[in-house]
């Protein structure tokens, strides 16, 4: 018989250090297994006594809001030329909305175009005439105050040749005085004597020509004085003529420019909110454009509460809202407060019920408290009538109430 290289033991260590050592377990008792089960079954029939389950309901709505929005109607028919709001967009009063073309057409031409083009000719031509006319007035105030001061120097001139003309005078009556006496005594010839005379009267007779000549000349400037005056008075008023020309044409202008388009204002401040019309789009004067949700109004939700749920509600209880417009996935939920309950029953027939109702309702405001994900950035998704489904607490029973109560609405109808 041959002996192995190595001992038994230490095959078996070394096997046990590779592979592990088997441990038997011996099998649970009957009896563990019976507490077991007894435990659970007593945690079960405790559940269904002592829990507590509140029933949901989910209940439908609307998005309405504190004052109703303010529809704006255009004037007049035309086609929308330009758009200046979108919904969501905040406005003054008399802020610009829309600007609506109203241009009459022929077969060949726009006949609005055609006058407002001829009537803005005109005021360019205007324009340029009273522009000329200012410089030819500042030309012809320049030329008569020139004519002016050249005939005030030239009757100076005059004055100063009269005064020559005087002394000259008397310088001649003086020499005429003394030949007269010397020739009285017989010195002098009377020849000389008559010379003398004869300078003297061509001396009064260039004095005289000198004296018309002066008149003349002031008789002109005195006129370009009147002129020089004068002149601007008439400018003024041949300025105020053509201004009265021009806030006639800029009439005309306005009135052509309103025959071709007219801009609609916003009627008051607030929110633009339906918008309901598109560049290019038609408009008349019966169809409102968009509406205005004025800026004092705030959003809140109209809850449609059946009857069997209506008791379990009281002002302040918390709500929590998904709008059916904005995905849940995406926007979340709507945390609101319950802030008043009708105390009647509005019919499925009821006017004040916008959605339809299959059974007597209460009306429950609830106003917005909290958004929860991207809502809350995106308040001005929010529309009136937009539908709404909220979640409201109902009777809370025990788990075995509830197992019961069809039994006991069985007997009840039994008994």
């Amino acid at each position: 018989m041959v002996e192995p290289l190595y001992r038994q033991e230490a095959v078996d260590a070394r096997f046990d250090s590779l592979h592990g050592r088997c441990v038997e377990l011996p099998p649970p008792s009957q009896g563990l297994l019976t507490a077991g089960v007894g435990l659970l079954l007593l945690a079960v029939v405790a559940l269904l006594i002592f829990g507590n389950y509140t029933a949901r309901d989910s209940v439908r709505g609307y998005v309405t809001t504190t004052t109703g929005n303010v529809p704006v109607f255009a004037q007049r028919n035309g086609v929308v030329a330009e758009v200046f709001v979108q919904d969501g967009t905040s406005v003054a009063a008399g802020a610009p909305l829309l600007r609506v073309s109203v241009a009459r057409m022929t077969s060949d031409r726009n006949t609005d175009e055609a006058l407002l083009a001829s009537l803005l000719q005109e005021k360019s031509v205007s324009a340029e005439q009273a522009g000329r006319a200012k410089r030819l007035h500042a030309s012809a105030m320049a030329r008569l105050r020139e004519q002016l001061e050249n005939g005030e120097q030239e009757a100076g001139l005059l004055q100063q040749q009269l005064r020559v003309a005087d002394q000259r005078l008397d310088i001649l009556e003086h020499e005429l005085a003394a030949h007269v006496a010397v020739a009285a005594k017989g010195h002098s010839a009377a020849l000389e004597v008559e010379r003398r005379r004869l300078q003297l009267l061509d001396g009064s007779l260039a004095r005289t020509e000198l004296q018309q000549r002066l008149a003349v000349l002031q008789s002109s400037n005195q006129r370009l004085a009147r002129q020089l005056a004068d002149l601007p008075l008439i400018f003024q008023q041949a300025m105020s003529e053509r201004r009265i020309a021009g806030e006639q044409l800029d009439r005309h202008i306005a009135n052509a420019m309103a025959d071709k388009e007219f801009v609609v204002p916003a009627p008051l401040a607030g929110t633009v909110s339906g918008m309901l019309v598109r560049r290019g789009e038609a408009v008349d004067a019966q169809h409102a454009l968009l509406s205005i949700l004025p800026e004092q109004a705030r959003y809140y939700v109209e809850l449609l509460v059946p009857d069997r749920h209506i008791a379990f509600l009281t002002k302040g209880d918390a709500v929590r809202m998904r709008i059916d417009a904005l995905p849940f996935q995406k926007f979340g939920v709507v945390e609101g407060v319950v802030s008043a309950v009708s105390g009647s029953l509005a019919m499925p027939a009821d006017l004040r019920v916008p959605l339809l109702v299959r059974e007597p309702v209460y009306l429950v405001k609830v106003q917005f408290v909290a958004a929860r994900g991207t809502l809350q950035r995106t308040t001005s998704l929010l529309e009136p009538g937009m539908a709404v489904s909220a979640e409201v607490l109902g009777e809370t029973r025990t788990l075995i109430g509830w197992l019961l109560a069809p039994l006991e609405a069985a007997a009840r109808r039994i008994g």
